[in-house]
Parts: structure tokens; sequence; C-alpha cells
């Protein structure tokens, strides 16, 4: 879709927009990204990666579920069954930590 152009990344100052349209504070909103399919595990859309890391920067109260050893789907888009089980629970540590949660070991 061509979202991947150079000018994408500021395109997520939007949401800091919309945040205050709606009288939000970025603190008590806090968002998590995730990865898409990587590279090396046969990811079709790997090279959005990089941008999405870019958001915390860009995005207060942000983090990001990293795709770090994945497994996808042949399609090359979606993750495995295992790899969704997995990243399921990197975007709920990250939502933790945003929030100030203790994980249990």
């Amino acid at each position: 879709d061509g979202a991947a152009g150079p000018d994408f990344s500021q395109g997520f100052g939007n949401l800091n927009d919309i945040l205050r349209d709606l009288s939000l504070k970025p603190e008590n909103c806090p968002i998590v990204a995730g990865e898409l399919v990587r590279g090396e595990m046969g990811g079709r859309c790997s090279a959005h990666n990089p941008i999405i890391n870019q958001l915390p920067s860009v995005i207060k109260n942000c983090a990001i579920a990293s795709s770090e050893g994945l497994t996808c789907q042949p399609d090359g888009l979606h993750f495995s069954l295992e790899g969704f089980r997995i990243i399921g629970k990197r975007y709920a540590e990250q939502m933790m930590k945003l929030n100030g949660i203790q994980q249990k070991k």
C-alpha cells in the first residue's frame, strides 16, 4: 500500500493529536505496537519493523513487542499458532511494564 515510504513514520505523530483531541493524556493511554514477522523468518513485510521500532521515540508511553524468533505461516504475513501465542505474551509483558506492574517469575 506504499506505507513504507520515507515519510511513513511522521504519520505516527497523528496518534498524539488524536489523544489530545479526545482530551486523553498519553501517560494514561499506554500503547503497545508489535513487530511484523521478521525477514529471517520469511516475513514479507519486515521492512516495516524499523519504522515500527521508532514509535517509542515519537509517541509517549509506547513500547514494542518484539517478533524475534517467531515463526510464520507459509504466506510470510501471519505468525504461526506458536508465534501468535508468544507475541501475545510479549504484548502483555510490554503493557505490564508500561503500567508499572511487576511480572511474576
